[in-house]
């Protein structure tokens, strides 16, 4: 038979251990978005670097033909 004062406390050290997990996943996620949303920062800037080089070497492209 199961004894029930070994069994409480077992069934309650999962409930720390989901609710911890838990916890945890929610940090991670909240981490996991800020990284996502860093990343897309990131990529906009480079972007607009990329695009500004481009315009820019255009520019002098142009000027050469003038």
């Amino acid at each position: 038979m199961i004894n029930k004062k070994v069994d409480f406390p077992v069934s309650l050290e999962k409930h720390r251990i989901y609710n911890a997990g838990k916890a945890m996943l929610e940090r991670g996620e909240i981490i996991y978005w800020y990284l996502i949303i860093e990343n897309i920062k990131l990529f906009k800037f480079i972007i607009q670097y990329k695009l500004r080089f481009f315009l820019l070497k255009l520019n002098l492209t142009e000027s050469l033909w003038l």
